[in-house]
């Protein structure tokens, strides 16, 4: 096997044809070069299999799945293969910035508290280009998780020694939002932050996420939500629930009264995190303030949910 590498880069490719290429040299070309490269071939019936059989490096590590598995199921299955202090993911259709791996590396050697780091990153496709930023604190991020993720999943790169000494693993019953799902759990054994820096290049097309799979994330992010906040101490009722799934939607809000009704719950997660102490009151009031801001946004009411949100405790500083 030589010897163990630093990091061990993780992708799944399934029919990736039109970037894969682009994604793969993206890798090879990193800077820090002390890397195995998994490539889990999900199946492809392209020409995913000669693209990458094209590249020579010594580095890429080739593992066929003879039949369609899904990226749960060849994720977890490039986990139990690497090798690596750290796995960094990466997608068949993005590419890495030149210094992705050094940096992310770097940082993970000098933090050990630190289990997993992700990155601000460039959306990008070929009409636009945004550089996308993200919460960098690890105890505004977990908080964040009671409502979605800030992460965004192949810029991550995660501690090994973590992932196998807590059992950590993609759960398959959470498709389209694994991700999500998995750094909840994260967030219960170290802590989580984002690096400044755009080091992945997230490729936008029409073969993302349809309306179809929009639903099942939301069905699947309400059970995040369940398991989430129950483990962080909070009580809820089911009608709570559905609004604070609501809330993480990004479904416009049409009434005052639904309004209040969340401006109402939200006053009561920062009234139980005060006695149950699970995030840093500063952090906590950061988050309720930036979710309730972004919601009065997200309205047809005009001036009238400026008034409310003006009026409001959970204001945005």
């Amino acid at each position: 096997m030589g010897k163990t590498p630093e990091i061990s880069v993780l992708m799944s490719v399934y029919n990736g044809k039109l970037y894969l290429r682009e994604a793969i040299m993206s890798v090879l070309h990193q800077s820090f070069t002390d890397f195995e490269f998994i490539i889990v071939n999900d199946g492809s019936t392209d020409e995913s299999s000669s693209i990458i059989a094209e590249f020579k490096d010594a580095r890429i590590v080739l593992i066929e799945n003879h039949s369609n598995r899904g990226l749960i199921f060849s994720l977890n299955k490039g986990i139990s293969v690497s090798r690596g202090k750290y796995i960094a993911r990466m997608d068949a259709d993005d590419r890495c910035a030149p210094n992705r791996l050094a940096a992310q590396y770097e940082f993970m050697e000098a933090n050990p508290q630190i289990g997993l780091t992700g990155s601000d990153y460039i959306n990008f496709s070929d009409t636009f280009s945004q550089h996308c930023y993200t919460l960098k604190k690890s105890g505004i991020i977990k908080a964040w998780l009671l409502f979605t993720t800030s992460i965004c999943h192949p810029s991550v790169m995660m501690r090994s020694e973590t992932i196998r000494m807590h059992n950590l693993a993609y759960d398959d019953a959470f498709r389209y939002v694994e991700d999500y799902e998995l750094w909840t759990r994260f967030a219960m054994h170290s802590e989580l932050e984002n690096l400044g820096a755009p080091l992945l290049f997230y490729r936008h097309h029409e073969a993302q996420v349809s309306q179809v799979s929009r639903n099942e994330q939301l069905r699947a992010s309400k059970e995040i939500q369940r398991s989430y906040l129950a483990r962080m101490g909070f009580h809820f009722e089911e009608a709570e629930l559905e609004l604070h799934n609501f809330i993480s939607s990004g479904k416009s809000v049409q009434s005052i009264q639904l309004l209040a009704e969340i401006l109402s719950w939200l006053n009561q997660l920062r009234l139980q995190n005060g006695s149950i102490k699970a995030f840093d009151e500063s952090d906590f009031a950061y988050v309720l303030g930036r979710i309730f801001y972004d919601i009065c946004g997200n309205t047809n009411l005009g001036w009238k949910a400026f008034s409310f949100w003006n009026s409001a405790e959970l204001k945005k500083k």
